[in-house]
């Protein structure tokens, strides 16, 4: 093929048509998506509307939706931001809120952009074409560079204002969660302390350490013996097998009842029938059974060999957990406090002088944060394969670089044709098809390449010995952030058009960065088809979650196997959702969008599309679909704000390259001022990280003297009703478009406080919350607050004589906890209930679990529960509303 072929073929790409094919086939996708899941959620509740429409859960604070098909949109607009934190947990509602802030701030840069920057782009005189016409790649005079360089300013304030937004509302949503939980909960007062020194691993001595900073209720040390895990997990096992073999009997016994009960509809009571007209065990040939092996005919009884290998599991297993019990403890231990404040307070003081003992912890927050396993790895060990998991993260992103930039390479239209010598004439034939394939194809495949990476990087964080999931979720936001960035927005990137320069570079290094920003704008094309493919298929996706609903109607109908109470119980749960990965790409859009604003706006165009639809996705997701989960109370937001300051640090030393290549030194120097402002803002937000991931003293004090006020009013025989407190904000589309022209007109006001080191009141803020000295001011306030209050109220009391003051500084008693409560700091293996209980229905049409099943089940020494299940002449099972809320609780 001649170059002009190739030149002609390649111009396709960067056309118009093949902009608008890309967007009619992103737009039917998005229509197809949407239309399917409209139709299918009035079929498959528990796959659209799981925390609704189950026998399971009957949530009253979830807003009730309408069986027509789309009526239901308008009711979900209606919910406030309280409510959604009620039903969706702070992780839900976080994901939203930084989608609907994210939607309103690039709204207004959009409209702004948009209106100024494309006129300017579009008129320029450096002689571009098609797509590039209308990016900073067209022009040329010193003016219109000027235009740039002041919107320049004004995106990346307004993103600088919106990442104070995002952590002011990671502060606010924390602190709600907190006060919400601290009252009740055992977890949030207890703290996990790993790398004890041998000589410190003891009750008494931990003991009298950490009531040095606040007393202290109990101490456990971690006990744990991999054997007795080993048992543990194959009894669980053996469950699972019990529970299925029994349900298999049950059927082959109600499909081989000789009486007419089953097709007559009769519900006149029947009996098993034992023997058959010959007189031989009729239940024996309807036992399961199951090959030995592939090589052989020979079977085996399923429910006697499950029954023989859990008795064998369950002799001496009390007996073998005090023999554990009686070892030495691992290096790890919890400490529970009598006070939230001291376990807060204990995660960060200084205990003693040895930099590598016991300076991880982190709150317990609840048991299913704990992974256990890892507990015991020494701390030279894990920094070992911390350092061998940085090393594999790193190796990873350039073995990435190498598969991204080959497949960005190859499916550019220029290449196909020469690989495909008939693209040539097609394309020449038909331009639209080569400009969808040229801007969609590559997008495509690096989004499904890089869909496999939170998983890899998830092994990556367990073998590093994160005590908690939290960690790893927190590892996996961070490095998928870095990897996406890397990969997609500077390897993309530098693929588009620097690898074609690689002489120019090697003949002068120092031109390096130039040419980077050069690339920059030509760029743009495949990011708007980057954009938009994540914008029209992720969220039309999410809805249609093509995938549970495979999965849970294998589970719920038994479709590839027998289902049991146990397993269509867990199929009926609302879903579990990949926070971190998801907040990750969700950061890579906003570094997108910001780089882009000033160079090529009409990726602003799908940028504000992406996180509208996004909005509109998860406002239906966390009310209907996704459970509550493991709850990090907000801190994982503070990790997404401070993302935005890689996009805009990106933004700025791009515009600085190509001033400083286009040899204007003014717009330089003002970019250089432009990147030290940034820098100044991002050590102001740093500082929010203390307040947010910490729980400051003051939510603590406040909590502990709602609780004085509260038992002084009932001493007084007083009502405890609580103040009508506002909702946390307003409804989501009547304040659209108003809190976002306030957040425009506040700006100004905001920036020149900035500027001015006035928002340094904002960090003071943060730190005055966690000092001793702005802690014991807001105490001797709120001390004030409730004498005057309580006094009063005491008046008459015969208690009146004792101060509040008093109270607070002897006060130490503990909410009363059941014994059983303090279980959550022993492993699994080492608790009462290691060994859980076989679910089986309570109803069956001829009695047969308990007449046949239940016997030899307790025969054979394994627990039985009975749950609220029935079972038809048919063999359907069918669950009642009894059926408890969480299918893998041990019982």
């Amino acid at each position: 093929m001649s170059t002009t072929d190739s030149n002609d073929v390649k111009s396709f790409s960067l056309s118009i048509s093949g902009l608008v094919a890309a967007i009619t086939v992103n737009a039917i996708t998005m229509i197809a998506f949407f239309s399917a899941f409209v139709i299918l959620r009035q079929f498959l509740p528990f796959v659209y509307t799981p925390k609704k429409e189950t026998k399971v859960f009957s949530f009253s604070n979830v807003k009730s939706l309408h069986k027509s098909l789309f009526s239901f949109i308008p009711d979900m607009f209606t919910v406030t931001d309280d409510e959604l934190v009620e039903v969706a947990g702070i992780n839900g509602f976080a994901a939203f809120a930084f989608c609907r802030l994210a939607f309103k701030l690039f709204l207004g840069i959009a409209l702004i952009c948009l209106i100024v920057l494309l006129p300017i782009n579009a008129t320029g005189t450096a002689g571009k074409v098609d797509l590039e016409k209308f990016t900073m790649g067209n022009v040329s005079d010193e003016g219109r560079f000027t235009s740039h360089l002041i919107m320049s300013w004004f995106c990346n304030v307004f993103i600088i204002y919106g990442v104070f937004k995002i952590l002011n509302l990671a502060l606010q949503v924390r602190r709600d969660h907190l006060m919400s939980v601290l009252e009740n909960s055992l977890g949030y007062r207890s703290i996990l302390v790993r790398d004890i020194p041998s000589e410190l691993l003891n009750e008494t001595s931990l003991f009298h350490i950490f009531n040095a900073v606040g007393p202290v209720d109990k101490v456990f040390l971690v006990r744990q013996d991999e054997a007795l895990t080993s048992l543990t997990n194959n009894a669980n096992k053996l469950r699972k097998e019990l529970e299925v073999s029994a349900m298999v009997l049950l059927r082959n016994i109600l499909k081989n009842d000789p009486s007419s009960g089953k097709s007559t509809g009769d519900s006149s009571p029947h009996t098993v029938v034992l023997a058959d007209e010959e007189g031989s065990d009729r239940l024996e040939k309807l036992r399961p059974r199951k090959q030995v092996h592939f090589f052989t005919d020979r079977t085996y009884d399923r429910i006697r060999e499950a029954l023989s290998k859990y008795s064998d599991i369950k002799e001496n297993f009390e007996v073998k957990q005090e023999a554990v019990a009686s070892k030495a403890p691992m290096n790890s231990a919890f400490i529970v406090f009598k006070k939230e404040a001291s376990a807060n307070l204990a995660l960060s003081a200084g205990l003693i002088d040895n930099p590598m003992a016991m300076t991880e912890r982190h709150l317990v927050i609840d048991q299913e944060n704990i992974r256990w396993e890892p507990l015991g790895f020494s701390y030279f060990y894990r920094l070992i394969m911390n350092v061998a998991g940085i090393t594999g993260v790193i190796a990873l992103s350039i073995f990435w670089l190498v598969i991204v930039t080959l497949v960005t390479s190859l499916v550019q239209l220029d290449t196909l044709a020469k690989i495909f010598p008939f693209l040539s004439d097609l394309i020449r034939a038909y331009p639209a098809i080569g400009g969808f394939v040229g801007g969609y194809l590559a997008p495509l495949l690096v989004s499904v390449l890089l869909s496999l990476v939170p998983t890899l990087l998830r092994i990556v964080a367990k073998y590093q010995g994160a005590a908690t999931i939290a960690s790893i979720e927190k590892f996996v936001l961070n490095w998928q952030f870095f990897f996406l960035v890397f990969n997609v927005l500077i390897v993309v990137t530098i693929s588009q058009s620097v690898l074609k320069t690689l002489q120019s570079i090697a003949e002068s290094p120092l031109s390096a960065p130039g040419l980077f920003a050069q690339s920059v704008p030509p760029a743009s094309k495949y990011f708007i088809n980057y954009v938009m493919l994540l914008a029209f298929s992720g969220p039309p996706g999410a809805l249609l979650q093509i995938s549970q609903i495979f999965m849970r109607s294998i589970k719920v109908f038994g479709l590839l196997g027998t289902n049991t109470p146990r397993t269509m119980q867990a199929a009926l749960q609302p879903a579990q959702w990949d926070f971190a990965a998801q907040m990750a790409q969700h950061s890579l859009v906003v570094a997108i969008g910001i780089t882009y604003a000033t160079l090529a706006p009409l990726v602003l165009i799908f940028v504000v599309l992406y996180f509208g639809f996004w909005s509109f996705a998860y406002l239906y997701l966390i009310q209907n679909v996704f459970e509550k989960g493991l709850q990090t109370g907000g801190t994982e937001l503070y990790y997404v704000g401070t993302h935005l300051f890689v996009g805009v640090y990106i933004s700025e030393i791009t515009l600085l390259g190509l001033f400083s290549a286009q040899g204007k030194f003014i717009h330089t120097v003002f970019m250089v001022i432009q990147i030290v402002f940034t820098f100044v803002a991002q050590q102001y937000a740093r500082k929010y990280k203390k307040v947010v991931l910490e729980l400051p003293v003051q939510i603590a004090l406040e909590n502990e003297m709602k609780e004085l006020e509260k038992r002084a009013k009932a001493k007084a025989g007083l009502s405890d009703e609580e103040e009508d407190k506002p909702p946390r904000s307003r409804k989501f589309v009547g304040a659209l478009f108003k809190s976002l022209f306030s957040d425009v007109s506040g700006l100004a006001s905001d920036v020149g406080k900035l500027g001015k080191g006035v928002t340094s009141e904002v960090a003071g803020v943060a730190f005055g919350l966690a000092n001793a000295s702005g802690a014991t001011k807001i105490l001797q306030k709120m001390k004030s607050d409730v004498t005057a209050s309580d006094l009063e109220a005491l008046d008459k009391s015969s208690s009146s004589s004792i101060a509040i003051e008093s109270k607070m500084a002897t006060e130490t008693d503990v909410i009363s906890v059941d014994e059983e409560e303090y279980e959550i700091f022993a492993p699994p293996s080492m608790r009462k209930n290691a060994l859980t209980k076989v679910w089986l229905p309570n109803s069956d049409p001829l009695n047969a679990v308990e007449d046949v099943i239940l016997p030899e089940y307790s025969k054979g020494g394994i627990g039985v529960l009975s749950v609220d299940a029935s079972v038809d002449w048919k063999g359907k099972l069918e669950l009642g509303n009894g059926m408890l809320e969480n299918p893998e609780k041990n019982l």
